[in-house]
């Protein structure tokens, strides 16, 4: 209720559990039997900075909030976008296909929130107060990209890398390549760019550069740039240890992916499956140059060898007239020879009434 003076006036049109003292004469008509239009808003706004610390999200989100925080100061609309859909939030933008900017979103931590069923107030204070999820996730990528670059490193700076890893000025990515090995970073770089090069040129059916380069990035497990080099993180220590195996190949995939599909729209994951489709080639008709090449490497590789199927038995050995002891039929032909003896009982069934009336 609005209150004038301590004398209730009327509704205070909103779900808040407080009432409004005005402490002074409240604006009405002159027969004061209707209170002015669009006070109640005027207060809503003036009481809003007092009661946002007492809200929950829930009722942030009310109608009369997403009205009158529309002229509220800058810093009550952030403070409202942060008690409703808390830090990081984005807004969704349309699906187009090619593109899913609120997938990326999401994968960077970001809480994508979807306008369309909210009140104008409230879309209005979202198109002001928080950023779409398309110039977010470009952002971040354009960021990584440029951490990727500068921090970049290729085959022959990791030949020339220092590895007293004991300075105090000693890098992260020195330290990484001295605790995997120098050779072993090599290795698994230089089939990295053998088989991306070799998978690239099987799905374009052209032959296409793949540089590869490493670096010391703490969030990603590798990136690829818009310039088509691949960069492997030396963060990510399942790569860079233990066999080459399906998980590595996983990575390489998922990134060369991105070669057509820069961000994870619905056309992303025809391409996984176009590259690996390519990978799968590759292997079957370039495998003797791989152990070739990459022996060493490739021998640590897990390869489940599977035992052959055990061929069903057809014939009955103990009609052969070896006396040997009938063994079962496995549980198919069982269920075939049920269904063809039953066929041939239903075919003869009027035969052998006829036969019984003769």
């Amino acid at each position: 209720m609005i209150h004038e003076m301590g004398i209730p006036v009327c509704d205070a049109e909103w779900s808040e559990p407080f009432h409004v003292d005005v402490c002074q004469r409240v604006p009405t008509n002159p027969n004061r039997d209707a209170i002015q239009a669009g006070y109640p808003a005027r207060l809503h706004r003036a009481c809003l900075p007092a009661l946002l610390p007492e809200m929950t999200a829930e009722r942030v989100l009310a109608s009369w909030v997403g009205e009158a925080v529309q002229s509220a100061a800058n810093d009550v609309q952030k403070a409202v976008v942060a008690k409703a859909f808390g830090e990081g939030a984005v807004r969704a933008v349309p699906d187009t296909g090619r593109f899913d900017h609120n997938a990326d979103a999401e994968e960077l931590g970001s809480t994508v929130v979807h306008s369309a069923h909210m009140t104008g107030g409230f879309r209005k204070l979202l198109q002001q107060q928080v950023p779409t999820a398309a110039a977010v996730a470009k952002e971040a990528m354009r960021r990584r990209a440029e951490t990727a670059v500068e921090a970049g490193l290729g085959r022959a700076d990791v030949s020339a890398l220092d590895l007293a890893v004991d300075q105090p000025d000693a890098s992260e990515a020195a330290k990484a390549v001295a605790r995997f090995g120098r050779e072993a970073v090599l290795a698994r770089m230089d089939f990295t760019q053998w088989f991306a090069e070799a998978v690239v040129a099987c799905r374009y059916r052209e032959p296409r550069a793949v540089p590869v380069q490493v670096a010391y990035l703490e969030h990603y497990a590798a990136t690829w740039s818009i310039h088509g080099v691949l960069t492997l993180s030396l963060a990510h220590e399942a790569f860079w240890q233990g066999p080459f195996g399906r998980s590595s190949f996983e990575l390489v995939l998922n990134e060369l992916a991105h070669h057509e599909a820069f961000h994870h729209g619905r056309s992303f994951p025809k391409e996984v499956e176009a590259h690996a489709g390519a990978a799968a080639e590759v292997m079957l008709a370039r495998a003797d140059e791989a152990r070739r090449l990459f022996a060493e490497l490739l021998s640590h590789s897990p390869v489940p060898v599977l035992a052959a199927p055990a061929e069903p038995v057809l014939d009955d050995p103990g009609r052969d007239g070896t006396g040997e002891a009938d063994r079962p039929w496995p549980s198919w032909i069982q269920r075939l020879r049920f269904r063809m003896q039953r066929r041939r009982f239903v075919a003869g069934a009027p035969e052998a009434a006829e036969d019984a009336r003769g």
